[in-house]
């Protein structure tokens, strides 16, 4: 029984990887439905749908001060948002867990302001070294258990989706000492 379960996993763990590589196949060809989004709602709506999940971890986001309206994919700028939200939580030993999102403004190309967002954690951190490696597709960190999942396909995905925005995304962190991901989407404010 116990050889059976093993490969009903392994089985699914493959259909999850094959779908994961044809999703990220999606990512670089389809066009982005660009719309006006209120980021803040985009961060109500996965706070709403990770209810039971931030209140099983004891973990909060946390919104400093409103976030902009951008023109943006709200579907893919969603997903990016929610994937390090879900790491930020998973990769934590904290007692209480917080996840804080927020942005700035510095000066961009042309004199123009450009918009930083970044969403940050007081979790394990990263090791300078790994910096980069974190996005390689299917490259995990840490060997997987039952409290921590998945494909190692999620920040292959952020990252995809925040180079679709003409944006770059970079890591401050070091081991034990939280991790924040920055990134730039180089959107438009609403009209």
């Amino acid at each position: 029984m116990k050889r059976l379960d093993r490969m009903t996993y392994l089985c699914q763990r493959m259909d999850r990887l094959v779908d994961d590589l044809l999703y990220f196949s999606r990512l670089g060809r389809q066009e982005l439905a660009v719309q006006t989004t209120d980021l803040n709602e985009v961060i109500v709506d996965i706070a709403t749908t990770m209810e039971a999940a931030l209140q099983e971890r004891d973990a909060a986001i946390v919104v400093p001060r409103p976030l902009p309206t951008i023109l943006c994919d709200r579907p893919r700028t969603t997903e990016m948002f929610r994937n390090l939200i879900t790491n930020a939580i998973k990769y934590n030993d904290s007692e209480v867990k917080r996840v804080e999102i927020g942005w700035s403004e510095r000066p961009g190309a042309g004199g123009a302001a450009e918009r930083v967002f970044h969403v940050r954690d007081n979790g394990i951190g990263i090791a300078e070294e790994f910096h980069r490696e974190v996005f390689r597709i299917f490259k995990r960190l840490n060997p997987e258990d039952d409290r921590v999942k998945g494909t190692g396909v999620g920040l292959t995905f952020v990252e995809k989706i925040v180079e679709r925005h003409n944006g770059s995304i970079w890591i401050e962190s070091a081991a034990g000492a939280g991790t924040t991901f920055h990134f730039t989407l180089n959107t438009s404010p609403e009209p």
